[in-house]
């Protein structure tokens, strides 16, 4: 799914608030924000947005980062428990 990475700068261009794109989408601020900082949204909704502003959905968005870490093992809920514990225990010797 896509993030809309330059929409702020975009939307300013067209002289609108967050607001004001919000209601021309039938969205909220908040929702505009969400994208502006980094949410991810569907394509249908970037393009959407992208013919609301009249401009390519390729200047708005970006394809979302390539995972650059992944754990050489599953990581379990029993593991967590078990740091949490081991942090507790330092936390109470102190």
């Amino acid at each position: 799914m896509p993030r809309m990475t330059t929409l702020g700068r975009e939307r300013v261009k067209k002289g609108l608030t967050q607001r004001d794109l919000g209601r021309m989408i039938g969205q909220t601020m908040f929702f505009i924000n969400s994208l502006e900082v980094g949410a991810e949204t569907s394509w249908a909704t970037a393009n959407h947005i992208a013919d609301v502003l009249d401009v390519p959905v390729d200047d708005l968005v970006s394809e979302p980062s390539q995972v650059i870490y992944e754990p050489e093992e599953e990581i379990t809920m029993r593991d967590l428990y078990d740091v949490l514990r081991r942090i507790e225990e330092k936390i109470d010797a102190h």
